[in-house]
């Protein structure tokens, strides 16, 4: 949970009132949490497969949770873009007094 504090607290620091929405901080955290799970079981599935059925099944696995891999680094592309983009906004507005 950590990383997600993190983003969240930076997200936070950067963001005006007008863009507090985590919409894409929170579906890059959930993506990630399933792919960490699912790819985990899949792997498992794959390291107890005897047949070529339950084989083809675990990489059917395997590669779901590749999908859910890349959507999730997608997200977290564009989530440290708008972060940046926030904080040079920030930066340019100066203190706040």
């Amino acid at each position: 949970m950590v990383p997600r504090r993190v983003a969240v607290f930076t997200w936070n620091a950067s963001a005006d009132e007008n863009s507090r929405s985590r919409v894409l901080l929170n579906w890059w955290w959930a993506l990630f949490l399933v792919n960490l799970f699912f790819g985990r079981l899949a792997g498992q599935r794959y390291a107890k497969a005897e047949t070529l059925d339950e084989i083809r099944g675990a990489i059917a696995g395997l590669m779901t949770s590749d999908v859910f891999d890349i959507v999730a680094a997608v997200l977290a592309i564009l989530f440290v873009r708008r972060l940046t983009r926030m904080q040079n906004e920030k930066a340019l507005r100066g203190p706040m007094l």
